[in-house]
C-alpha cells in the first residue's frame, strides 16, 4: 500500500512540473529560415523526414499571404502561398494588432506543430 502511494506522489509531482513548465519564448529562439513552399514540399514528400527536421522547433518563414481570418478561438490565422491548390502554410498568431494584404511576401515567425492538412505554425509573429 505504501509503493502505491509513493507512486501516486511521483506521478503527481511530476505532472504538476510539466503541466507548469515555462513558456517557450520563440521570438528569443535560434529559427529555421524556410520558404513557405519549401515547407509544405517538405512535408508532402516525407511527413516523417520533415517531423524530424521541423516539428516543434522555431521556424522563420517567408512567403506570400493567400488568405486571413481569425480561429475559433478569436485568434488571427495567416495562411501562406504554396504550390498546392488546396492546403497552405497556415500561422496562429496571438497578437491582432497588425494588418496584412492578400498577395504580400511576409516574414513570420512561429512553432511548426505539424502537418494536418495545412502545415500549421503556432505562437506567430510578424517580422519586419
Amino acid at each position: 500500500m505504501r509503493i502505491i502511494f509513493l507512486v501516486f506522489i511521483a506521478a503527481t509531482a511530476g505532472l504538476y512540473f510539466y503541466w507548469n513548465k515555462p513558456h517557450r519564448n520563440i521570438e528569443t529562439e535560434t529559427a529555421i529560415t524556410v520558404s513557405s513552399v519549401s515547407l509544405f514540399e517538405a512535408y508532402a514528400k516525407n511527413e516523417t523526414l520533415a517531423n524530424a527536421n521541423y516539428l516543434d522547433k522555431s521556424l522563420l518563414i517567408t512567403g506570400e499571404v493567400s488568405d486571413f481570418k481569425t480561429n475559433q478561438n478569436n485568434k488571427p490565422v495567416v495562411s501562406l502561398k504554396t504550390n498546392d491548390l488546396i492546403f497552405s502554410v497556415q500561422c496562429t498568431f496571438s497578437d491582432s494588432t497588425f494588418k496584412v494584404v492578400k498577395g504580400s511576401v511576409i516574414k513570420v515567425k512561429g512553432l511548426c506543430t505539424g502537418l494536418i492538412g495545412d502545415v500549421v505554425l503556432k505562437d506567430c509573429m510578424l517580422l519586419p
